[in-house]
Parts: structure tokens; C-alpha cells; sequence
């Protein structure tokens, strides 16, 4: 709703015989106008972007609400070994994460109460940080290749 807003913002404040959409200047205006937040969150969100800090940028900024979450299961135990060892070595990292990406499901951000909760293992960024959308899935028995995750002792099967 807020991105519709604002492009009809833009629509209504430029002459529509003056509007190309492939001019970079609108662009501009469009996602300036769309991403405007308060002064701080403003200042903050532009520090983080600036430095190029995607997990900063991710924490000042919420594009969706209903966020999915990327587990890195057992798909192929020796890379999921391998990377589980990497990321508990040098927590998350881009290179990780572009590793791991083939060998992750996406879910839906699970609450503390979840059956699954118990089973994901959080990423360290560094400074006693960590991932809020990364994880890493303790309990190998529980994924099939196949099927997906399968909990114990609940209905639910989680195919991704």
C-alpha cells in the first residue's frame, strides 16, 4: 500500500506527458519518498547502507512484515557439515551465505513456542549478535530430502 502511495504521489506531482519511466531522477524520487522514516531511523538506516552493513541495513528497515527465515538444513550432510562448522568458525558472511543459499529452506519466522524453534541454531554476527534470518538446523534425522522437514510428534510437515 505505502509503495502504491507513493508512486501516486509522484504520478500526481509530475505531468504525465513529463513522465519516463526510465528516467534515473524518478527512480530516485520513488525510493526516496518510499523509504523516508523518522530522523533517526533515517540516519541509522543511511550509516548502515552506506557501509554497506546488510544485516544493519535489514534491522532499520523492514520491507516485509511477514518475514520468511533461511535454515540451512542436511540437504547433502558433507557441505551441510561443512558450512554448520564454517559459520559457528566465522559466523555469517556474504561468501557464507552465498555457499549455504542451495543448501537452505525458506520458512515462516517461527514464535518462541513453535515446535521447530527448538531445533534452529542461531549465526553469530560478531559482538554478541546474531542472525535474526539465518539459522541452522540441528536435528538431522528430521530432514528428507524428499519431503522436507518433518517434525516428531507433531502433524506438521514442512516442505521447502
Amino acid at each position: 500500500g505505502q509503495a502504491a502511495q507513493v508512486a501516486r504521489v509522484l504520478l500526481k506531482n509530475r505531468l504525465r506527458k513529463d513522465l519516463n519511466i526510465n528516467d534515473p531522477i524518478l527512480f530516485q524520487d520513488y525510493y526516496r519518498q518510499l523509504y523516508s522514516v523518522t530522523d533517526l531511523e533515517k540516519q541509522e538506516l543511511s550509516k548502515a547502507i552506506r557501509l554497506g552493513d546488510f544485516s544493519a541495513t535489514s534491522h532499520h528497515y523492514k520491507l516485509i512484515p511477514n518475514r520468511t527465515i533461511n535454515v540451512l538444513v542436511p540437504y547433502e550432510l558433507e557441505i551441510f557439515m561443512e558450512l554448520q562448522s564454517e559459520a559457528r568458525t566465522t559466523g555469517l558472511t556474504s561468501k557464507w551465505i552465498s555457499k549455504a543459499r542451495p543448501f537452505s529452506v525458506g520458512l515462516f519466522k517461527p514464535n518462541a513456542k513453535d515446535s521447530v524453534s527448538i531445533y534452529l541454531d542461531k549465526i553469530s554476527l560478531g559482538r554478541n549478535s546474531f542472525s535474526d534470518d539465518w539459522f541452522i538446523y540441528l536435528a538431522h534425522e528430521h530432514y528428507c530430502n524428499d519431503v522436507g522437514l518433518i517434525l516428531p510428534d507433531s502433524n506438521d510437515c514442512l516442505i521447502a
